[in-house]
């Protein structure tokens, strides 16, 4: 009983170690980035990401703006989808985004597309980051996250404010 019980105990203790060594790291899981929740755009828009959905609440249609949403099928915090693009400071990464509802242009639904964000920052209680999404969309995942890789795909970078939940 005495040696079970030693036993019992290191794995325990090895196991608590673990847990807390691994804590601390970024994985690369869709838990592990500050990315997920909702963002005021600036224009009258919201946008909202959670580890497996995204959502585009965009000014009315009318005034220029859209409404669309889908599904997160990849997600890689730290790295762009091509290294050399990948910014040499803050925090970054891509997600790759399949649209499954569209308001304004159904001809998107079906469409896989790249976000990229940059300059993920926190300072004095207000979170903000740089977006921008790849254009042309593509008819896979795969296919978006291969060929969405130059500075052509992603014209413009804009910023939003993390929304106080």
């Amino acid at each position: 009983m005495n040696k079970n019980f030693k036993r019992i105990a290191l794995t325990v203790i090895a196991a608590a170690l673990l847990l807390t060594a691994f804590a601390g790291c970024d994985l690369g899981m869709p838990w592990d980035t500050s990315i997920w929740g909702s963002w005021d755009d600036g224009y009258g828009g919201r946008k909202t990401f959670t580890n497996t959905t995204f959502t585009v609440d965009g000014a009315p249609v009318g005034t220029g703006g859209w409404d669309y949403s889908g599904d997160i099928t990849k997600y890689i915090n730290g790295s762009y989808n091509i290294p050399s693009e990948n910014p040499t400071e803050g925090q970054y990464g891509y997600m790759v985004l399949k649209i499954t509802a569209h308001e304004s242009d159904s001809s998107q639904v079906g469409d896989f597309t790249v976000l990229r964000w940059r300059a993920l920052t926190t300072a004095a209680g207000t979170t903000t980051v740089e977006h921008s999404e790849g254009y042309p969309h593509f008819a896979t995942a795969e296919e978006a996250e291969a060929k969405a890789v130059e500075e052509a795909n992603f014209q413009f970078y804009s910023s939003m404010t993390k929304v106080a939940e």
